[in-house]
Parts: C-alpha cells; structure tokens; sequence
C-alpha cells in the first residue's frame, strides 16, 4: 500500500515521503480499514516534530501521521464482533488524553495510508446520510468540543458559555453542539469569518478586530479558549468574564498548566487534551445524520507528495475555516 511516512522528526514537513508499505494484518482486537478520507488536525506538527515525546508520548518511528479517518473495514482480528468487513466506519485513532495509548508497542496514527491499523473498539459505522468526508472530520475536533463543555464544562440548558476562536475546527462544532443543548453562547472571530460564525447559531459575536472580549463578555458559566488567547485566562481573571466557580478550559495554551484548582475563583481551569471515546464520535454522527450538526471542510488534497504538503501548509498557516480532508481513495 501507499502510506505517507515519517523517518524521523521534522521541522519541515516536506520531509514526509508518501511511500510503498505492507498492509498491516490485525492481531485480535484489532481491524485494517481501507482509508477513504482522513483528517489533519493541529496537533500532527507537533507529533512530526517530535515534541510530544517530551511528555511521555511514544512516537515510533517510522510514523505514518494521521488520527481522523473514514473508509471500509478490510480485514478484523480475533475477537471482533462488533464491525465486519465491507462496513462503511469512521474512527478516531487516539488514547486517553494522549495520542497513544499506555501499552507496549502502541499502535498510532496510520491514516495518512491507503490501510489503517486501529483497535477495533475505537471504530464507530458511519450513518448513512454522512459522507466519508464529513466522518472523516468528526474525530478530535469534534470530541474535543463535545468533551470540554459537556464532562468538563457541564454546560446544560440555560447556562452561558464564551468560545474563543468560533471558526476554528474545534470552535465549529463547540457552538453547534452548544446550542443543541440550549447553551448561550458568545464567540470570537475575524471580519472574514464574522458571517460564517453567525450562521453557526452563536447568540453574540464579537469580532476581536475591533472588540476586546473582556470587555464584552460577564458572567459566563464556561469559557472554552479553543485557539490559545493570548494572555486568556488572566484577560479573563482581571475581567469576571465568568462568574465565580466557572470554569475556563483550554486546547491551545499550554502555559495555564494541568492544575485544575490553581486559579479561584475558577472551579476548574486547566488546558485539556481530548480521551477517545466512540459513543461520543457516535452522538455526533447521528447530529450530523439528522441535519442539526453541519461539517465545515475547508480545503480538500489530493493524496499525493505535494498534496500532503499543501495539506500540511494548510494546516500551519493557521487560517483554515474548519477542517482540511485528504481524499485517500475513492
């Protein structure tokens, strides 16, 4: 099969070759799906790079990059009972609040390939009326958000919560999510996504060209800083941006640190890494089967050496508008 690989760590992702590998068998518990479409996310700089590693991660090398994918079971292992081959699936191919999981030899990553090793656990069947494209989106941005409002946040009918970065990946389906549950919600963007997010459903939206949030924002239940606000969590201290015992969760600022309780009047606040979960990756591809979610694809690449390139440029640059999706196969 054809897979993009990764030697060694990288700064410049050019680097990444797309190259000829075996098709994995699965050992028991364990399934081989063909990729269809996969998902780039954020993270994978960091993980090509190595940086990860620094907090334990295992990132063996070779690494063929990706954690979001879609496709068709090809082949299962002993013991899997719960997908069959010629199933149209959808996974997230991640751990618990890390990218691999705390075994020997972790299998991670892989959906940058035309076949993707994954425990069969983690794979959720792909409703009919979403496409690959959009199952291929769902995995960490959108357990993220459904993760930090509702099992951090808490977030229930009638409360209020602030999402900074309302056009991100993570962001777009924060807001919908949110308003699902009957959240208020306050979110920040840009002049060129202002309208987009006002679609989105979010109630007030304050464009951080011309508004200062701080200023704008009181009282809230939980604010969810999904693009790293400089300086956020004291912009939101010195303010009362929420009110005393919320919470404030973060995906992108790592300097706020793991301690939960450091910061009262805060009840909660902490930067977060998302824990696989497949009912979740379930409940949001039945919002989306229904009509009430809707994915946001930015840019579509082709699977190629320039195409993972261009992807990955993408992805840096930092000025996508939802998620970016490699068509692997058709």
């Amino acid at each position: 099969m054809q897979a993009a690989v990764i030697d060694k760590f990288i700064t410049s992702h050019d680097e990444i070759s797309i190259r000829t590998v075996d098709i994995p068998s699965p050992p028991a518990g364990f399934a081989v799906v063909r990729v269809i479409a996969a998902g780039i996310n954020p993270v994978e700089k960091l993980i090509a790079a190595g940086y990860v590693t620094a907090n334990g991660w295992v990132v063996p090398l070779p690494y063929i990059p990706g954690e979001d994918f879609s496709g068709v079971v090809h082949s299962v292992g002993e013991g899997v009972d719960n997908i069959q081959v010629g199933d149209e699936v959808f996974a997230c191919n991640w751990g618990a609040g890390r990218h691999d999981e705390v075994v020997e030899n972790p299998v991670v990553g892989g959906a940058f390939a035309e076949y993707a090793l994954i425990r069969a656990s983690k794979v959720s069947k792909k409703p009919q009326g979403v496409s690959f494209e959009e199952a291929a989106a769902i995995g960490i941005p959108g357990i993220t958000a459904y993760e930090a409002l509702f099992k951090i946040g808490q977030l229930s009918e009638g409360q209020e919560v602030l999402i900074l970065g309302g056009s991100s990946a993570v962001g777009i389906f924060a807001i919908q999510f949110a308003k699902i549950r009957g959240v208020k919600v306050f979110t920040t963007c840009s002049d060129r996504t202002e309208s987009f997010v006002k679609s989105l459903g979010a109630d007030v939206v304050i464009n951080y060209t011309s508004s200062k949030w701080e200023e704008v924002v009181r009282d809230v239940d939980v604010i969810f800083d999904c693009v790293g606000e400089k300086d956020g969590l004291k912009r939101a201290l010195a303010h009362s941006v929420a009110k005393a015992g919320g919470k404030f969760v973060t995906i992108a600022d790592f300097s706020v640190g793991f301690d939960s309780t450091a910061y009262p009047p805060f009840s909660w606040a902490s930067a977060m890494c998302l824990s696989q979960d497949t009912a979740v990756q379930d409940q949001i591809a039945k919002w989306i089967a229904d009509g009430d979610v809707r994915v946001t694809i930015d840019e579509r690449f082709p699977f190629t050496q320039e195409g993972i390139v261009a992807m990955y440029d993408k992805v840096v640059s930092g000025k996508s508008t939802g998620k970016n999706i490699l068509n692997v196969s058709s």
